[in-house]
């Protein structure tokens, strides 16, 4: 039988040992699916999107620890978005670092 103190330091190693959330935002949807996957199977828990808009507001109001982004995105752009992001300070108190990489090598 669990008694209240068991039950709120179950509570408090739950809370610091949650899934890392990652962010995904690719619009060809066997790369997304694959991240997906791949990321799910590590343990993190995985949101992805299509495109820069839903990815903007979806940002906003629910922010991940981690973003993937394409850059070439149909609408607004994987780089529009990064900028956007840092412009707008819509992530308080967290740097919001851009890196990108161009396909694989031939």
């Amino acid at each position: 039988m669990a008694t209240a103190g068991s039950d709120n330091r179950a509570s408090e190693t739950e809370n610091r040992f949650s899934p890392i959330k990652v962010f995904v935002v690719e619009d060809d949807h066997q790369i997304r699916r694959s991240l997906e996957i791949a990321l799910t199977d590590e343990g993190y828990v995985v949101e992805a999107v299509a495109d820069g808009e839903t990815a903007h507001s979806r940002l906003r109001t629910d922010p991940p620890a981690i973003a993937l982004i394409d850059l070439t995105l149909p609408g607004m752009s994987g780089l529009e978005l990064c900028r956007s992001i840092r412009v707008e300070n819509d992530l308080p108190n967290r740097s919001f670092p851009c890196s990108h990489r161009r396909g694989w090598p031939s």
